[in-house]
């Protein structure tokens, strides 16, 4: 179930897909280069924020507002006031975050950039490898969330067209790879229904690393239109997890917790009802919960017992 597809793997790709992933969005990534990055590798990097730490380190005293009043002065009102306020209200915490996940900007920065018309204040900075360093810096982000299944990435592909539903919204995608031999249709969101797959193990791990998936996706039977949302937690005897690698637990989980949301056609609040999972909002209006217990599963904290020295009493 795809939730959000991003298309290209760039300066704002990356971030967005990442930070979707993190938030608990299953994200598809379209970029139809062989790689990502897009244009980080030449890129300066540099970028403008008010209210920063790096700013709060060298005593600036500096804010959202005051950046949009020179945004618009810069650029004598032309510029969208909305877009502007967006991007100025969320700009320090994008270079916070950016500190965070490891990108390291000069020892004097932010500084006063005199390549074009100039801010009031030390606002601007750019890592010390420029776009090099966030794109190192995305990279495992990236790869970690694709290992876990929440991103699913394919390279050499194109978008073509954007499918919409009667009131506007969008439904699906249309890509094609890089040859223009073939062109997949992606559904988007919840509300396709419960979908019927028989593939062997070994033919959806190549697809995944070979980036062909989205063909998988978008083949099965479909069983239950009226499903629009499926959830799988697992317990270890102490704990419930979200996601589970039996390969790397080293064990089976001892029971599996199945929620089945529904659209029923009855009539929900204003903002859909709460994932009693995720605690955030679904367009279900329905759910059914089951914990399955694994017989052949044993308890991780135990260890296990050799039977002749059980029969001895030892």
């Amino acid at each position: 179930m795809t939730h959000l597809v991003v298309i290209g793997a760039g300066m704002a790709g990356l971030p967005c897909a990442i930070r979707a992933a993190d938030a608990g969005a299953q994200v598809t990534l379209i970029e139809s280069a062989d790689n990502v990055g897009g244009k980080l590798p030449r890129s300066s990097g540099q970028i403008s924020a008010a209210g920063t730490r790096l700013q709060a380190e060298k005593g600036i005293v500096d804010s959202a507002d005051d950046h949009f009043a020179d945004v618009m002065r810069i650029c004598h009102e032309t510029a969208d006031p909305n877009v502007v306020r967006l991007a100025v209200n969320h700009a320090a915490a994008t270079v916070d975050w950016l500190q965070d996940i490891g990108v390291r900007f000069p020892p004097d920065h932010p500084v006063i950039s005199y390549n074009h018309d100039v801010y009031r204040t030390r606002r601007y900075q750019w890592p010390v490898e420029k776009g090099k360093s966030i794109l190192a810096a995305l990279r495992p982000l990236l790869a970690a969330h694709i290992k876990a299944g929440r991103i699913d990435l394919h390279l050499n592909t194109a978008m073509t067209a954007i499918d919409r539903d009667a009131e506007g919204a969008v439904t699906a995608i249309r890509v094609q790879n890089a040859d223009g031999a073939e062109e997949t249709e992606m559904f988007i969101g919840m509300g396709r229904g419960l979908m019927r797959r028989e593939l062997d193990r070994a033919v959806s791990s190549f697809a995944v690393n070979n980036g062909n998936y989205m063909r998988l996706e978008n083949s099965g039977v479909l069983l239950a239109p009226e499903v629009n949302g499926l959830q799988f937690r697992y317990f270890d005897g102490t704990q419930w997890y979200d996601q589970w690698d039996s390969l790397e637990m080293d064990a089976l989980p001892l029971a599996v917790e199945v929620t089945l949301f529904l659209d029923t056609g009855a009539e929900t609040a204003e903002n859909g009802m709460v994932n009693p999972i995720t605690n955030q909002v679904t367009d279900s209006d329905s759910y059914f919960r089951m914990i399955v217990a694994i017989p052949t599963a044993v308890f991780i904290g135990e260890e296990e017992v050799d039977p002749e020295e059980e029969a001895l009493g030892l």
